[in-house]
């Protein structure tokens, strides 16, 4: 109680648009691009519990993503992709992973991944980081990314 009273006291809430958070990662990206060469990696949200089962969306006020986490995560992920696009950074698609193995089993709080969903992100960290060519990295270097239960 004391921390989230001095939060409250202390700290103003802001809510970000997506516009707002594109923007961001546009000028930090651009402003180090401007001193270095750097290749960005961003690990999407995971859009999705598992457990979710609205049927009917009418009941929602617009836009959707005020109300719905969900919503707001396919839309934070779908502004990563045209970011990917726009600036030439990679995505670690962290939510098709889940969505692939199981959301509801691998990330069952939303936020804690299990030791598979772990492995799996960090397959995917060593493919892209190869694939870019970053020195350590290389399509030569041999990996075990086998997760063992």
């Amino acid at each position: 109680p004391a921390v989230r009273s001095w939060l409250q006291t202390n700290f103003e809430s802001v809510r970000r648009t997506i516009d707002d958070i594109r923007r961001d990662y546009c000028a930090l990206i651009d402003s180090v691009r401007v001193r270095r060469n750097m290749k960005f990696l961003i690990l999407n949200i995971i859009s999705t519990s598992g457990y979710e089962d609205i049927y009917n969306y009418a009941a929602f006020d617009r836009p959707m993503s005020d109300t719905l986490s969900s919503i707001r995560a396919k839309e934070l992920n779908l502004m990563l992709h045209d970011l990917a696009r726009d600036r030439e950074i990679s995505i670690v698609d962290a939510d098709a992973i889940a969505a692939e193995i199981g959301t509801a089993v691998h990330v069952p709080d939303g936020i804690h991944n299990s030791g598979l969903m772990q492995a799996e992100v960090r397959g995917e960290i060593l493919r892209i980081l190869s694939s870019l060519r970053v020195e350590g990295f290389g399509a030569d270097r041999s990996v075990d990314l086998e997760f063992n239960q």
